[in-house]
């Protein structure tokens, strides 16, 4: 059987159960977890983050663009020279010689303007993770203290496939989810019903 976080939470769960059966009673509690994120404060300031710093990243790769462009209308330029039927054979070899070096710089710009947009999203990204782990550290915080002090052995994510954790309840009671409360200490505020759904953090160059 492949073994996956799932499979390793229900171990705990199962471990914990174990654990405490035989002492003092064993209380469960679930979190929507994706949807307290989604709607801490944090989470809008960080996109408007993300959107300045896309909008930087853009005005580098718009001048690579540049770059690119103006080496291909060089190369372009040098190739049709060399076909000059007015040239002679040795101004003739001189302008090939040229118009070869001129498609390697158009060749050479073209890379470079594809690692960077690389590197670009690849920093993106990152400081796109970065900000999640911090609103994901708080939210877990406050789960903690919140579960210990009302008895809670363990709380279960029902949701958090977005944020790199894996949901580890199929199905659960209502009754056993402590998102509202956990949202109430926080000071986190559910949106009108008629709310547009949270646009996407996700950014691209």
């Amino acid at each position: 059987m492949k073994f996956t976080k799932t499979t390793a939470m229900a171990a705990a769960v199962a471990a914990a159960m174990l654990a405490t059966s035989a002492s003092a009673e064993f209380k469960m509690a679930t979190l929507d977890i994706e949807k307290i994120v989604d709607l801490h404060p944090d989470t809008a300031h960080n996109r408007e983050i993300l959107k300045d710093t896309l909008k930087d990243y853009q005005g580098e790769m718009s001048k690579l663009e540049d770059s690119v462009a103006a080496a291909r209308k060089a190369a372009s330029a040098a190739i049709e020279e060399s076909r000059n039927p007015a040239l002679g054979e040795k101004a003739r070899k001189r302008a090939e010689e040229e118009a070869a070096k001129s498609v390697e710089i158009a060749r050479s710009a073209e890379r470079d303007f594809l690692e960077k947009r690389q590197d670009l999203q690849r920093s993106l990204n990152e400081q796109e993770l970065r900000l999640l782990r911090i609103t994901v550290r708080q939210v877990e915080t406050e789960v903690a203290k919140y579960a210990k002090a009302n008895g809670i052995s363990i709380v279960l994510p029902i949701t958090g496939s977005r944020l790199g954790i894996a949901p580890a309840a199929v199905w659960a009671d209502d009754a056993l989810d402590i998102t509202a409360a956990i949202m109430s200490i926080m000071g986190i505020e559910e949106p009108p019903a008629s709310s547009e759904q949270a646009e996407d953090a996700n950014v691209k160059l």
